[in-house]
This record gives structure tokens, C-alpha cells and sequence, in this order.
């Protein structure tokens, strides 16, 4: 499990490098392995691989779009582990989950990007947290003078 972990770590820090660097907004599609996270309530079990990657999300603003299971393990278990994610809420759009192409064991998913319009770049349709850029001193100001 070690070795485990020291990969995920290694693939965080390489994805942060990459949108570190990133002039606009990103996409970041795949899959990820990760099949004990609750997607619809964002929660995974405790452990140094989970905490890592969820963190990794927040960090980044990231918001992910498959809620269909991808994958139909050989004894029946169901599960999200080809995963879209954009720093946008509206990028994504018509995301659906298929049959699986040809001989694999992962559904096709497909869908629609669209890119803001020059006019108004920062446009958003829906409400989304964004916690790296959140002012957790104000927010730990507030909740210190609530009794």
C-alpha cells in the first residue's frame, strides 16, 4: 500500500505542476481508480490516497460530472472511476454514459465542452464551491464569535 500511496502522491503533484501552469481553465478527464468515492455526497473513506486526491480537487476548484457508474465489476459491483472534472461549471455539457466499446470493461462517456465566449469568460450557469480561493481566516473569524 506504500507504494500505492507514494504513486498518488507523485500524480497530484504532477497534475498541480500542470495546472499550476495552466494559463486558462482546465479539464481533466480519466480513470482514476478510485472507487470508494460517494461523488453525489463527496466523501470517501479516511486513508492517505483518498485524502490526498479529494484534496487535490479542492484545491484546484475542480467540479467532476460523471454520476453514472463506468465501470460493472465481475461480481456485480457498480462503480464512477472515469471521471470529468473542469474548474467550470458550464464547460461540461450533454455528459452521458454508454455501453462499453468493443471489449472493455469501462462504459464510453461522452460529452459536449463548452468554452466561455470571449464577450464574458468567467460566465457560470450554476453555483459551485471554490475552495482554494476561499478566506478560511474570515470564515474562522466568524465562526469564533458565534457563542
Amino acid at each position: 500500500q506504500l507504494e500505492d500511496v507514494d504513486y498518488m502522491l507523485n500524480s497530484v503533484n504532477c497534475l498541480s505542476n500542470l495546472l499550476h501552469m495552466a494559463k486558462g481553465h482546465c479539464i481533466l478527464m480519466g480513470d482514476f481508480n478510485l472507487p470508494q468515492i460517494d461523488w453525489k455526497y463527496y466523501s470517501a473513506p479516511s486513508s492517505n490516497i483518498y485524502d490526498c486526491f479529494l484534496q487535490f480537487i479542492n484545491d484546484y476548484g475542480l467540479i467532476q460530472f460523471v454520476m453514472d457508474s463506468t465501470r460493472i465489476g465481475a461480481s456485480g459491483s457498480a462503480n464512477i472511476l472515469d471521471l470529468v472534472f473542469s474548474d467550470l461549471s458550464n464547460t461540461i455539457a450533454d455528459l452521458q454514459v454508454m455501453s462499453p466499446f468493443s471489449t472493455s470493461d469501462h462504459c464510453v462517456v461522452k460529452f459536449n465542452v463548452t468554452l466561455p465566449t470571449d464577450a464574458n469568460p468567467d460566465q457560470q450557469d450554476e453555483f459551485h464551491y471554490n475552495f482554494r480561493n476561499a478566506d478560511y481566516q474570515a470564515i474562522q473569524l466568524y465562526l469564533a464569535s458565534i457563542d
